[in-house]
């Protein structure tokens, strides 16, 4: 899973939607949670799991200097990659339309 805490925020972003599901569906369909929870997760899930696995093929098959070099770099280009930052950070679970 992506690293940093995010599957963390991804755990919390399920509670909070299976939570607004159950909420929104009526008692006697209670049934239609889940299949209608995996409908709305499966993007944003498959998504992170592609880019955590990118990411961990990256590293797997690099030297140690070479990945320390590669580290160092991230850390300078990390102001241009924001935009990216924000779309994974910014999303709000609520804004998610049932």
């Amino acid at each position: 899973m992506p690293p940093g805490g995010h599957s963390v925020g991804l755990a919390f972003e399920d509670a909070v939607l299976i939570a607004r599901l159950i909420e929104h569906v009526k008692p006697n369909n209670i049934h239609e949670v889940f299949p209608r929870f995996a409908e709305l997760r499966a993007p944003r899930v498959d998504r992170d799991y592609a880019e955590a696995e990118q990411r961990w093929e990256g590293v797997r098959t690099v030297s140690w200097l070479w990945q320390m070099l590669r580290e160092y770099v991230y850390w300078i280009a990390i102001g241009f990659i924001a935009r990216h930052v924000d779309k994974s950070y910014g999303y709000d679970i609520f804004k998610l339309e049932l």
